[in-house]
């Protein structure tokens, strides 16, 4: 059917019809009135240039948000930091902070902080995200879900498992109402709860979700994806966590055969296989099959990561480990310091990715006699190591144990023998997470304690880290557990477990 419309001489008329009634309007009164619509027209206009340029100022901020986030996923988290910082300011300057955009700029912050190992500021960062987003969307929102299990995993990071414990359990309560089961962020949550039922103690229940989340990621992506991938290493970890070594060795041997069939020899994915196959083979001493294993890992990421990705200098430092491992000392220096020097370049002085290489010239230069280039060394690793755990964290045992085995040469036994104490006391409230260093630093205390005639004490130690490493003992964090702090996270965690496995 045709429109009908006005032409031609009828449109003078019909603007003269609809303006009579004005017309007759007094001047004064017209004037007014066109006026008004001239203003109006005239806000309208700039009503609707202002949200052209909102418009565009959001988009601006998203390129800014997708740069550091683009650097971040390349490795290059000194530029992402610088970024996302930029991206933080540039959004509450010009949305404020309860902005939605504004809190994405604030989660990429506190991600690569948690990617440069400054834990505690992206903790920061992340609860000030969780108190917006709630305002935002209230509590039952799949954003909320996600910055929780972002604190969980966090907190997780640094051994508070009762909040790591508290945060997943809601972040889960909230996914699974709002999200399909095979959502990438339900099953990352359900990841990170399992990696909580192992650190406390529940290898059983852990190793029953890593096998329910590998099952649906193969389903959902297949065998040679990068997620399906990602959970079989957890669940390795999982298997050296339960003293299964061997059992996690041929799980990833199986894995990389099928990946090298699948992808081809310089994937980087067969690359992060070959990695913690060397990492399992070390550990298995099979030391010249870890060397080769480094070595390929080492080549395919120089090949396919950009020059600022920590993973390859990361990857020498453990090529280095090996060799020192072997007594080849004159192959870990070197290895140690390059890695040293491209990991502060990449991820900053204080990181604590760099503290395996200062143990190591710490110990190399021991073993030259370099007294005071190795305490030097030493001290720099417990610095930074305190910093970023704590004075009492077992992750600053080993670097107590390196300074102590430093002091002892230089004949310094106080000095030593408070830093071996030290290790002992943080290890046995952490539950011993690792018996063969616990047992190594016993060793060492009880050395210096029957050398400097204190036979008697050291007889006790002995006493002591034997009970201590008793089968009944070597429980993951049992010892921990026992707390009045722990037991009430051990049985929140329970709880949590039935509700997750009957669902």
């Amino acid at each position: 059917m045709r429109i009908s419309t006005v032409e031609g001489p009828q449109v003078a008329g019909h603007i003269r019809n609809c303006l009579l009634p004005t017309l007759q309007l007094p001047f004064g009164m017209l004037q007014i009135l066109v006026l008004a619509f001239l203003t109006c027209t005239q806000a309208s206009q700039l009503m609707a240039d202002d949200n052209d340029s909102k418009s565009e100022t959001r988009v601006v901020c998203q390129r800014m948000l997708d740069q550091a986030t683009e650097s971040a996923e390349k490795g290059e988290l000194n530029v992402a930091v610088t970024q996302a910082n930029e991206a933080v300011v540039y959004a509450k300057k010009e949305f404020g902070e309860a902005d939605a955009l504004f809190v994405s700029c604030l989660r990429q912050l506190a991600s690569v902080n948690s990617k440069q190992g400054d834990h505690a500021k992206a903790i920061e960062l992340e609860k000030r995200c969780l108190a917006l987003l709630r305002k935002l969307h209230g509590g039952n929102h799949p954003d909320v879900a996600q910055s929780l299990g972002d604190l969980g995993t966090l907190y997780l990071t640094l051994g508070r498992y009762r909040e790591a414990n508290d945060h997943l359990q809601e972040a889960f309560e909230i996914a699974s109402k709002t999200l399909d089961e095979d959502d990438p962020m339900v099953l990352k949550i359900v990841s990170a709860v399992a990696k909580l039922f192992a650190l406390t103690g529940q290898n059983e229940q852990s190793e029953d979700l890593q096998r329910r989340i590998i099952s649906v990621r193969i389903e959902k992506h297949g065998v040679a994806a990068p997620e399906t991938v990602k959970a079989i290493l957890e669940l390795c970890d999982l298997k050296v966590n339960m003293n299964e070594v061997e059992e996690a060795e041929r799980t990833l041997s199986d894995a990389l055969e099928q990946l090298t069939e699948v992808l081809g020899k310089e994937n980087l994915l067969v690359g992060q296989i070959s990695a913690k196959l060397a990492d399992l083979n070390r550990q298995l001493d099979n030391l010249h099959r870890a060397v080769a294993l480094y070595e390929d890992a080492i080549a395919i990421a120089k090949q396919s990561l950009a020059a600022d990705n920590p993973m390859e200098p990361f990857l020498r430092q453990q090529l280095a480990v090996t060799y020192f491992d072997m007594g080849q000392l004159d192959k870990a220096e070197p290895l140690f310091k390059s890695s040293l020097t491209d990991l502060q370049r990449i991820l900053g002085d204080n990181h604590v990715e760099t503290c395996l290489n200062l143990s190591g010239l710490a110990l190399i230069h021991r073993e030259k006699a370099d007294l005071d280039q190795a305490e030097k060394f030493a001290r720099r690793n417990l610095e930074i190591r305190q910093k970023q755990f704590g004075k009492e964290h077992f992750e600053c045992s080993l670097a107590n144990n390196t300074l102590g085995l430093v002091f002892y040469s230089q004949m310094k036994f106080s000095d030593a023998e408070d830093c071996f104490r030290r290790a002992l006391r943080a290890w046995d409230k952490a539950g011993i997470p690792n018996a063969s260093q616990y047992a190594t630093t016993a060793d060492n205390l009880i050395q210096l304690l029957t050398e400097t005639n204190q036979r008697g004490e050291a007889a006790m130690v002995k006493a002591i880290a034997r009970d201590k490493l008793s089968p009944k003992m070597r429980i993951p964090n049992q010892a921990a557990i026992e707390s009045e702090a722990q037991q009430a996270a051990q049985d929140a965690v329970r709880d949590f477990q039935r509700s997750l496995l009957n669902r």
